[in-house]
């Protein structure tokens, strides 16, 4: 019997500390569940008991208690229902899970310095001062590109200056990019723990940590998704304003030029950049690439063409999305295997060839490292992915 009582009392503690790690948040008809940096859909039922858990009104066995009565659940069985430690584990090797997708992290901004930055630029998201800046910086910036002249290309660099100009600028820029979805997340009153450099398939990238703003809802979450874009643009009107009132510079010519080109890359909604996430919130799909992916072989399993049909059309952005997703792959690899790897191969092994070893362009090198490197990691992923897929069919 004293077994029995030490027992239900470990398990109660067990509970207790694990509500204190817990958050839940009801957005729309939707409720979000919260644990340490990870974040879930959970059920009705499990939100209430969770709330009742989490009510400090009453202590945490009279809390136990409430939920027994109401649902029968001992402690044991709490423990079992509520294992989110377990889950993050079983859910860690999905292909779309937001803490997973870049590797060998570093972070660069924390703590103090970061709120700092945050409360300093937070109030460009109020909605009056977001309007009118964004209305300022895209009419700049068309205005740049309409009437300007002998726009930057990278074949204009010329020598270690203009290197470190257009790379160090890059940098500068994509660091800005990450304190712009910090400041907006703040503005939501969503904490942003750090912004880091990472590596995303085999890209340098830096990031911010949002991943709460799943506790917001679509709306918000795409204001934060748009927040890097939206400081470019910000860039952008300081810049092209000094450009047109000091004499034209080449650098800040090269500058905005950059920074425009990173702000459309971002658009992209095929890889993990601001346009996915942008897409996944605006018709509130969780999961979106994994989706796609998996969207033909969920229609080929309906097998009926009536069933197809109709799950096509409960489904129309997501089936679009597969189907442009797909396209988009397999024009990039197209454009890998026809053209750009033959390109660079040629060059490469034309150097090696004529045993001109020392005079190989160190950006061929860096580029045939990088597109190997690329096409066999990408290979072998997509690889066991089907192999997963098909063997599941089977």
């Amino acid at each position: 019997m004293k077994e029995g009582i030490l027992d239900m009392d470990y398990e109660s503690r067990q509970l207790e500390e694990l509500m204190a790690k817990v958050s839940c948040v009801k957005v729309k008809d939707k409720y979000i569940l919260s644990f340490e940096q990870s974040h879930f859909k959970i059920g009705q039922t499990i939100f209430d008991i969770i709330e009742t858990l989490s009510c400090e009104k009453n202590s945490f066995q009279e809390r136990l208690q409430l939920v027994k009565n109401k649902w029968g659940y001992q402690s044991s069985e709490l423990l079992s229902l509520l294992s989110f430690d377990k889950k993050i584990k079983e859910s860690s090797s999905t292909a779309n899970s937001r803490k997973n997708y870049i590797y060998l992290k570093v972070t660069i901004l924390k703590g103090s310095f970061l709120l700092f930055l945050q409360n300093t630029f937070e109030w460009l998201f109020n909605p009056i001062v977001f309007k009118i800046l964004l209305a300022l910086s895209l009419i700049s910036t068309a205005t740049f590109f309409l009437i300007g002249e002998d726009f930057f290309r990278i074949s204009d660099i010329n020598g270690a200056k203009d290197f470190w100009i257009v790379y160090g600028s890059i940098l500068s820029i994509l660091l800005f990019h990450e304190v712009g979805h910090a400041s907006c997340a703040k503005y939501h009153q969503i904490k942003s723990s750090n912004i880091g450099f990472g590596i995303y398939m085999i890209f340098p990238v830096f990031y911010s940590d949002v991943s709460a703003a799943w506790q917001l809802e679509p709306r918000k979450r795409i204001q934060i998704d748009f927040g890097g874009i939206y400081f470019q643009l910000i860039l952008n009107l300081i810049l092209i304003s000094i450009y047109f009132l000091n004499g034209r510079s080449q650098a800040l010519n090269a500058i905005v030029v950059t920074n425009t080109i990173i702000g459309l890359f971002c658009f992209n909604p095929f890889l993990r950049n601001d346009g996915y996430w942008m897409f996944a919130d605006l018709f509130d799909i969780t999961n979106l690439l994994e989706k796609s992916f998996n969207f033909p072989i969920r229609l080929y399993k309906l097998g009926k063409l009536d069933e197809m049909i109709t799950t096509i059309k409960s489904n129309k952005p997501l089936a679009l999305y597969s189907i442009c997703n797909y396209v988009f792959f397999v024009f990039f690899g197209y454009y890998a295997i026809v053209d750009f790897l033959p390109s660079i191969t040629s060059q490469f092994f034309n150097f090696l060839l004529a045993g001109d070893f020392s005079n190989i362009p160190f950006m061929l090198i860096l580029k045939f490292t990088i597109a190997y490197f690329f096409i066999t990691r990408i290979a072998i992923r997509y690889f066991k992915y089907f192999k997963v897929k098909i063997l599941k069919l089977g």
